[in-house]
């Protein structure tokens, strides 16, 4: 399914949703936490969105439709009404209140990098905003429509038709793709020629390459294959002035990297068309080994040992208690973690002094031939004395339902309830006093009645991530709630050692934050930078700077 065709509302496929009601464990420990009974909203109609009119003129919708073709520019509602919203809880808040202040005054499909530039260069002569569109599945509103004063209008560039692998180099392990890929087709694709490009982010259904490099994301095996920025060997980005190609090679010391500046520049640039990125051959097989930890602290010091010892799995993720509890209740029959948890396990924990109350989970993935995979798991096992291990039956339904989660979100806010995630990263003898931080700043500002998870999803050998949601009932302005909870959670997280951002990236929702991770000399640096790409400054008006 294209992901400009996906539920605008609400996450990823119309016809997919969370059923809570099919959970009757969570769905009542649910309705107990936050008192709930009947749902708030039901999905909007399209026809209940009101959109600004389009602001183009005549003449400028005649010359775009000559530089793409009439069948490639729309400027219908539903079509603006799909680009105009991406997927941050703000967002879909907006959404279930039938309000939206800012639209594309066209959506264009552009098929080659001579179209994009072609583009641009119009949009820099006639003062009309651009806005790049991978998926649209940003969670910090970096996909949303604005403009600058200045410009008279805003259009958005899908580049979902510019989606081809171009080139497989077998004997390098590197391939050419445009950006506009999404996720799936390029895994189909790689595996065709038996690699893959190992990057499964949350989004992955419904996000693309160019997406993933503008944000400078990471996947949920990136602990083994890498972030984006390690995976991109080099970009070509269509700007205002012109195509910037990197060199490809493997390496260089040739000055800073102009690579890098591209990679998480979030289309303030220009538009990040093709990629030169690295594959891995496919392994045979992959497999899960699950344990039970006596707390979070005993967790944390298992997996950090995993990474002094040089041992390098696919996945390594640490849930912390308040998870684990939440884990527990949406066990399904097909090996979640409540039907594991059977009279033997119990007298199991019970010998090795691990309550249940206090447990944590941890994931630990495999890859590789049969025989590297047993090999692994017997060095996992050494490490983990002390715990409890639950086979491998927990990891794969992890594995079965891992796109899913997002559907609950829609869910919850239809049920009033807030949800959201804020993500950091730190060094390994700050991990636990700022997990502790957080925890004590967002729950003395969150209601009572609230819940504060969070995981470990990504080990580096300096240091890991950490990962919070929360979810908390709707105050009577939850707009205003949420930018409470999102200013006074992200202070605490740059007041005491975290990164602004592991890999969510920064968009529109975490900039005004960007001075205090990198300093206003940093900010100034890039509006140079941009005043010499992008001296009409069009390109994805306030999002990274302002």
């Amino acid at each position: 399914m294209n992901a400009y065709l996906k539920k605008w509302w609400g996450w990823g496929d119309p016809h997919k949703r969370f059923s809570l009601a099919s959970r009757p464990s969570i769905f009542h420990f649910l309705q107990t936490q936050f008192d709930i009974k009947d749902k708030r909203f039901s999905p909007p109609h399209e026809k209940d969105i009101k959109l600004p009119e389009s602001q183009l003129f005549q003449n400028e919708i005649k010359n775009l439709q000559a530089l793409v073709g009439m069948e490639n520019i729309f400027y219908d509602h539903a079509t603006r009404l799909s680009h105009c919203l991406g997927k941050s809880t703000p967002d879909l808040i907006h959404a279930r209140y039938k309000k939206r202040e800012e639209a594309p005054d066209a959506v264009l499909f552009p098929k080659t990098e001579s179209e994009v530039l072609n583009i641009l260069r119009f949009c820099g002569e006639q003062k009309i905003s651009v806005v790049p569109f991978g998926g649209g599945s940003s969670v910090l509103g970096g996909v949303s429509p604005s403009r600058y004063t200045h410009h008279h209008a805003v259009i958005t560039l899908n580049l979902q038709k510019m989606n081809r692998v171009l080139n497989v180099d077998s004997s390098s392990h590197v391939a050419c793709v445009q950006a506009g890929i999404l996720g799936p087709q390029l895994e189909e694709e790689l595996n065709r020629h038996h690699f893959t490009f190992g990057h499964f982010p949350q989004s992955f259904e419904f996000s693309t390459l160019g997406g993933w490099i503008a944000t400078r994301g990471s996947g949920q095996n990136s602990s083994y294959y890498g972030n984006i920025s390690d995976l991109v060997v080099s970009v070509k980005i269509a700007t205002p002035q012109g195509i910037i190609q990197t060199r490809t090679t493997p390496d260089s010391s040739t000055g800073p990297s102009l690579r890098q500046l591209f990679i998480g520049s979030e289309g303030i640039f220009g538009v990040i068309v093709e990629a030169v990125i690295k594959i891995r051959p496919q392994t045979s097989s992959a497999s899960y080994g699950t344990y039970l930890l006596p707390h979070f602290e005993s967790g944390v010091t298992a997996i950090q040992k995993i990474k002094e010892e040089n041992f390098n799995p696919l996945i390594v993720r640490l849930s912390d208690v308040s998870e684990t509890q939440i884990s527990f209740k949406m066990g399904s029959t097909q090996g979640g973690l409540k039907t594991i948890l059977s009279y033997f396990v119990k007298l199991w924990m019970k010998f090795k002094k691990i309550k249940k109350e206090e447990s944590c989970f941890l994931l630990v993935g495999f890859t590789g031939s049969k025989k590297d995979i047993n090999h692994q798991k017997k060095r996992i096992r050494k490490m983990m004395k002390g715990s409890l291990s639950l086979g491998s039956k927990p990891g794969f339904t992890w594995h079965k339902s891992r796109f899913e989660l997002p559907y609950l979100r829609d869910e919850l806010l239809d049920y009033g309830i807030l949800v959201d995630t804020f993500e950091t990263a730190t060094l390994w003898h700050n991990l636990i006093p700022l997990y502790n931080k957080i925890q004590k700043e967002a729950y003395r500002i969150l209601s009572p009645k609230s819940l504060l998870l969070c995981h470990i999803s990504h080990t580096y050998d300096t240091g890991a991530s950490l990962y919070f949601t929360f979810l908390t009932p709707f105050k009577e302005n939850p707009l205003t709630q949420w930018r409470e909870i999102k200013k006074t959670v992200t202070q605490v997280i740059l007041d005491n050692g975290g990164t602004l951002s592991h890999h969510h990236g920064i968009g529109k929702d975490h900039r005004d934050f960007l001075a205090d991770e990198h300093g206003g000399e940093f900010l100034n640096i890039l509006k140079n930078i941009k005043q010499t790409l992008d001296p009409s400054g069009i390109m994805n008006p306030g999002k990274l700077i302002q």
